[in-house]
């Protein structure tokens, strides 16, 4: 880890941090993508484009994707949560879970994942997953 914080004081953002640096350390060939205008307090007009452009779909976008298709998946998406912040029964949280079963239906494992050992765990679990054919998703069967 790159802080010596304990992480029960750490934010979203410092969490995605340690997470990445963690992720690409154990494996540097899998591309990811972070999703970081979520993290960025972006002025009026850029948030109106984004969801112009996302439509429907602008809220709910987990914050890391793993591009690796495993055990039927075509990649995986974590929602990164903190320790101190979990998963409330929010209307944030509601449509963040929403999004996560509309991915679900088109092949992607999606979920929350709470504090850095939970989302390595989740990580490494995804990754021990049979490497789909040709690194693509054939859909679940």
């Amino acid at each position: 880890m790159i802080s010596n914080k304990p992480e029960s004081t750490w934010s979203e953002s410092h969490l995605t941090l340690e997470l990445t640096v963690w992720f690409r350390e154990h494996y540097p060939e899998i591309p990811y993508r972070v999703d970081i205008a979520a993290d960025m307090p972006l002025p009026r007009i850029h948030r109106g484009r984004l969801k112009v452009l996302h439509g429907k779909w602008s809220r709910g976008h987990t914050d890391l994707i793993i591009y690796s298709g495993r055990g039927g998946y075509s990649a995986l998406m974590v929602e990164i949560k903190t320790l101190k912040a979990g998963t409330p029964n929010t209307e944030h949280i509601r449509t963040q879970s929403n999004y996560h079963e509309a991915v679900k239906g088109q092949g992607f494992n999606a979920g929350f994942g709470v504090g850095f050992d939970d989302c390595t765990n989740q990580i490494e679990n995804y990754m021990k997953k049979k490497l789909n054919k040709k690194g693509r998703n054939y859909g679940k069967k």
